[in-house]
């Protein structure tokens, strides 16, 4: 399995692209679209689709433009965030379009990830963990990665076992609660059912910044200290 990471965009949110039989590009935000669509022909990865860890402008502006007529996976709760994702964002719109070099674009095939979805040969399993938005999830696969792909990996983290934490896990923090569909006690609620659901030695792919383990994080962060 092949996963690469790019970070050259708004924000500084992490695209991930994911590779097995087929290439899955999670959280493409503004400024992604063109590394995606070269990478993928780099790797000689078909797309098979685009995967949201929840709908903030900075993980979602360019997925309409990478995915095409692919399906876009996003949680339910989350969906009604691509009609306007830059609603209630820290800058407008138009800052955010100027940075992509294009406008919001709605993704033309979106469809639900709440049950889990196989895509490329890869399957997700989905841990609902609303606090930074109502549809945040952490989506869990398995996989060998090949050498490129472990240099991502923390010391600490077991080879095979992923997890991809969008805004509800860093290394060394935790999705905000104050922006458009932020709760601070569902937070409190999902870091305890995530405390319950993942391996320790789980490798923790996030939206910002770099990798993690689960097990790291539950020793280390003041953050998951003061919340579970």
């Amino acid at each position: 399995m092949i996963i690469r990471r790019y970070s050259e965009t708004y924000l500084n949110a992490n695209c991930y692209i994911l590779g097995a039989e087929a290439g899955v590009v999670v959280d493409p935000g503004a400024g992604s679209a063109q590394w995606a669509a070269s990478t993928l022909a780099e790797l000689h990865l078909d797309l098979a689709g685009v995967l949201l860890t929840h709908g903030h402008a900075d993980h979602v502006w360019d997925a309409a433009i990478v995915a095409g007529e692919a399906p876009v996976w996003i949680m339910d709760a989350d969906r009604v965030r691509l009609e306007d994702p830059a609603r209630g964002n820290l800058h407008p719109a138009e800052l955010i379009a100027a940075i992509a070099g294009h406008p919001w674009q709605r993704p033309v095939r979106i469809e639900r990830a709440d049950a889990g979805f196989t895509a490329g040969g890869i399957t997700f399993e989905v841990l609902p963990a609303p606090g930074h938005t109502e549809g945040s999830a952490v989506f869990t696969f398995a996989g060998e990665l090949d050498s490129a792909s472990r240099t991502l990996l923390s010391s600490d983290a077991h080879p095979t076992l992923h997890a991809l934490t969008g805004d509800v896990i860093f290394r060394n923090g935790i999705g905000r609660t104050d922006l458009m569909g932020g709760d601070a006690d569902a937070m409190r609620i999902s870091l305890g059912y995530l405390r319950d659901h993942l391996e320790p030695e789980r490798n923790l792919l996030p939206g910002h910044g770099s990798t993690s383990t689960w097990g790291r994080e539950l020793r280390t962060s003041p953050f998951l200290h003061g919340a579970l």
